[in-house]
């Protein structure tokens, strides 16, 4: 009996005291490594039940995952928004009915939410910058390939890029181009730009994947 009960003990499990909803906004391998730790994070507590939810780069899905969020009684929501100024209604909306929102990796522009967690996109972008002069030295010709330009850091990388790269003599960026974070968007742009500029010796991407994209092109045109 006491075996019996100790087995069936076990096996019973407790219903979670706080209930986190995160809204990823798309579903590339960086953000799936993410799902992994935050999983492995929540793991740890036995009270704490976690939903991975992804917008798969649409404000539409983001939209609505938040909205289930709500409706489910989620006790704090975490969400890389897509694009701020379309889900900023209804992450207002859930922090009027008492839910912390905790945005992280990009903003929502004119909106307190409890929380922002954000590495310096400025930064990275001056960085990349500083890298390009490093190896290059004079007469770069860049192609920029941004992200979506309504998100925080494609504003920020770009800025930190093209400031810093305004400091050094004989640079000239041909042009800065959205690739949406795409890996084929950027491979299709990349393409017709080496057409367009064949004197491109550099090509600066927003993320890894538009890079692998931008590479793959220059590759199939012998540019690598």
């Amino acid at each position: 009996m006491i075996l019996f009960l100790f087995l069936t003990g076990c096996g019973k499990k407790s219903e979670a005291e706080y209930k986190i909803g995160v809204s990823q906004c798309s579903n590339d391998d960086w953000r799936m490594k993410m799902n992994g730790e935050l999983r492995r994070e929540a793991l740890m507590y036995d009270d704490v039940e976690m939903e991975i939810l992804s917008a798969d780069d649409s404000p539409q899905k983001q939209v609505a995952d938040l909205r289930y969020f709500i409706d489910n009684d989620f006790d704090i929501i975490l969400v890389s928004p897509t694009e701020g100024d379309s889900i900023a209604p209804i992450v207002k909306e859930a922090m009027q009915r008492g839910i912390p929102v905790v945005t992280y990796d990009r903003g929502i522009d004119n909106l307190d939410v409890t929380a922002h967690m954000e590495v310096d996109n400025y930064v990275l972008g001056k960085s990349a910058a500083e890298y390009a002069r490093s190896i290059l030295k004079d007469n770069i010709n860049v192609i920029e390939i941004e992200g979506v330009r309504t998100m925080t850091p494609t504003k920020k990388r770009h800025e930190g890029f093209q400031q810093t790269l305004s400091s050094y003599p004989n640079v000239k960026v041909l042009t800065s181009i959205s690739g949406n974070w795409k890996e084929s968007e950027a491979a299709h742009i990349v393409d017709s730009l080496l057409r367009i500029y064949p004197h491109t010796n550099l090509i600066y991407a927003h993320n890894d994947r538009m890079a692998i994209g931008a590479s793959k092109s220059a590759v199939s045109m012998g540019r690598l």
